[in-house]
């Protein structure tokens, strides 16, 4: 699972593993309005799955671990709070009309996105997607990176979406 503006142009995906070792990969379903993918790695050996925590109560102040490969540093981890619960980030966000998401400052820059975001026991809680930045005068965007305010997608609605990619190809 990874998000979908991660692979929306690409024409091969190459999954990297911690150990070295990678696999070809392929979309079995996109969707944009939440921004999250699913690829079917064309290998299983040596994977396991990781610990979800799916229906526990996620809580301002909660301690987070943000992970992903930010400015190409591979396999980083950055720490921080979940600092607010179902926020918009329309003015960070370039798709979609999804609203509920967790606000957190660990540090997240580009290269973090489809990263999972995880609790202090290693349960994902959620799948980091945007970052905010700073806008210039004429309102665009600044070039990307870590100013304190970062976004995830929560478990319930990944697990939801993923679900009906695998089964139907598409959200409804």
């Amino acid at each position: 699972v990874t998000n979908a503006h991660v692979v929306r142009n690409a024409t091969r995906i190459t999954v990297q593993f911690s150990d070295g070792r990678a696999a070809d990969a392929e979309v079995v379903g996109r969707d944009a309005d939440t921004d999250i993918a699913v690829l079917r790695v064309g290998t299983s050996e040596g994977l396991f799955p990781v610990g979800r925590a799916s229906g526990l109560d996620l809580h301002q102040g909660d301690r987070v671990y943000a992970f992903g490969s930010p400015f190409g540093f591979k396999f980083s981890m950055s720490e921080g709070i979940v600092s607010g619960m179902g926020r918009s980030a329309r003015g960070v966000m370039e798709f979609g009309g999804f609203t509920n998401f967790i606000q957190t400052d660990a540090a997240v820059n580009p290269g973090n996105s489809g990263g999972p975001l995880v609790d202090i026991r290693g349960r994902v809680i959620g799948m980091n997607v945007a970052i905010a930045t700073a806008r210039g005068a004429t309102g665009t965007t600044s070039e990307g990176q870590s100013a304190g305010i970062s976004f995830a997608i929560p478990l319930a609605t990944i697990e939801s979406v993923v679900e009906q990619l695998i089964e139907k190809g598409a959200v409804s």
